[in-house]
């Protein structure tokens, strides 16, 4: 003899888990965690809300990065250095014998570091219309463009070319405090190096969506 109660309870039950089921999937996307049905029924519902807004979340920072288009930088020569601080300084008189028309009286340099860092040596190279996507560096970088020009922008759109024979010159400085993205608008190739100078074990390039402030330029 069937028991009216506990079907009736049952098809309940089956018909709360299918709605909380199409809840579920639609925070997340469909294609992972529609795929998890097995591991939905092993876990509790706020935990798997949690683990599929953590892959919503990712699938959409990844969706917004600007990767490089047409661009290469390749790693010359990598070299851990202890802790260290260095000073160097010239006197007018130094200057004089050392550098003769050096535009100014005196000239110093300053670098001190807190714990272990490494060193990057970079060649880069850039197609004609090529991109390194907007990114950014936890620490200094020095470049040296050797060929052809870049342009490099930060959040403000601002274009700076940089290159032989141009009103900045074939030299910049990137401090590693903002995202910014460096291409090659011209009809040439480009190249340079750079001098990178990082936390010991830190990724040294880190991809960044553009700023909403020139999210046409990537």
């Amino acid at each position: 003899m069937k028991d009216d109660g506990v079907l009736t309870k049952f098809k309940f039950r089956n018909e709360k888990e299918t709605a909380t089921d199409r809840w579920v999937e639609g925070l997340a996307p469909a294609t992972w965690c529609s795929s998890q049905n097995r591991l939905r029924r092993d876990i509790s519902l706020p935990a798997w809300l949690a683990v599929c807004m953590v892959v919503t979340l990712s699938f959409v920072e990844y969706a917004q990065a600007t990767p490089a288009s047409g661009f290469t930088g390749t790693t010359l020569a990598k070299g851990t250095f202890t802790e260290f601080q260095v000073i160097n300084r010239l006197t007018q008189d130094q200057l004089q014998r050392l550098a003769p028309g050096f535009p100014g009286d005196t000239w110093s340099s300053l670098e001190k570091t807190e714990g272990p860092s490494d060193l990057y040596i970079q060649t880069n190279t850039w197609t004609p219309g090529a991109s390194t996507g907007w990114h950014k560096h936890p620490g200094h970088s020095m470049i040296v463009i050797t060929s052809g020009q870049v342009t490099e922008y930060h959040a403000d759109c601002t274009p700076k070319v940089y290159g032989p024979d141009t009103a900045n010159g074939p030299t910049l400085v990137d401090t590693g405090n903002d995202e910014h993205v460096i291409r090659n608008e011209g009809s040439v190739a480009a190249a340079g190096f750079a001098v990178q100078l990082i936390a010991k074990g830190a990724q040294r390039r880190i991809d960044e969506p553009a700023p909403k402030t020139c999210s046409s330029i990537f």
